[in-house]
């Protein structure tokens, strides 16, 4: 991948991140990059998915404008195929902080300038710095090599629908295929609400005690997880998958796939 790729929350259609749309019987959903008009929506789904963290409306949304200024993180928006902006109904969103490599920095898109992280971060995107120092700790290779990171997958409560969750997931392993990078997602807060809806859809609706049966063998049976993952689910590389609440520091560790 070139070094000078610098993907930007404010490009219209950024090359790395193509629109996808997806048509299902219910409704017809685009996923797209987000824009100004978009962050009033985009803290509606954070306030009313985390209430018991986000409480000021106002405040987080003037996060979001600032990280959306600043060119970090880019975020993708599942909505209605309606229209855009402000008149296009917003069903959820993922936010790809990145592509990092060993030196764990962003480059502001403006000025080019190396961001260091954690200093530079809102403060409720620090967890998810945490999580991510947790992962090159089991894994110190981790570091040393390219990979996506996905640090929030939000769907709206209203809108967890069978599929949006797949919808974003699948967007998530198109986009790491396409860029060949490993992929790691911070599942947290109502991103662990999306990845069961996925992995429910995947595996023909399963219920919750199916749900945690799956997980359990998961766990005892690596061949088992492997099928599962590498053949229902269509990873090809290494995939990390950390589970969790907003509120914890650090959340256990819920699966690591890796591939030779």
């Amino acid at each position: 991948m070139p070094d000078d790729v610098n993907p930007t929350a404010g490009d219209i259609s950024p090359p790395w991140c193509p629109i996808t749309a997806t048509t299902q019987p219910e409704h017809v959903t685009v996923i797209r990059p987000a824009c100004e008009s978009d962050i009033e929506a985009i803290a509606e789904v954070e306030t009313t998915s985390f209430p018991q963290v986000y409480t000021d409306a106002g405040y987080l949304a003037d996060c979001r404008r600032r990280e959306l200024e600043g060119g970090y993180p880019c975020c993708r928006i599942l909505a209605g195929r309606s229209g855009f902006g402000d008149q296009t109904p917003i069903h959820g969103f993922v936010m790809f902080e990145s592509y990092l490599r060993s030196h764990r920095q962003y480059c502001d898109s403006r000025t080019g300038e190396g961001i260091a992280l954690p200093a530079n971060r809102p403060p409720d995107r620090k967890p998810a710095y945490n999580i991510l120092m947790a992962a090159t700790r089991a894994d110190p290779a981790l570091i040393d090599e390219e990979f996506l990171f996905v640090s929030e997958i939000c769907i709206h409560p209203h809108m967890r629908k069978r599929g949006n969750g797949t919808r974003l997931m699948r967007h998530v392993v198109e986009m790491a295929d396409m860029l060949a990078v490993k992929i790691i997602v911070l599942a947290e807060g109502s991103v662990s609400d999306a990845a069961e809806q996925w992995a429910a859809d995947e595996a023909e609706e399963v219920d919750d005690v199916e749900l945690a049966m799956l997980r359990e063998r998961e766990e005892r049976e690596e061949s088992t997880a492997t099928a599962f993952y590498q053949d229902k689910l269509g990873f090809k590389k290494r995939a990390y998958f950390f589970w969790g609440r907003r509120d914890s520091a650090i959340p256990r560790i819920f699966h690591v796939m890796q591939y030779p």
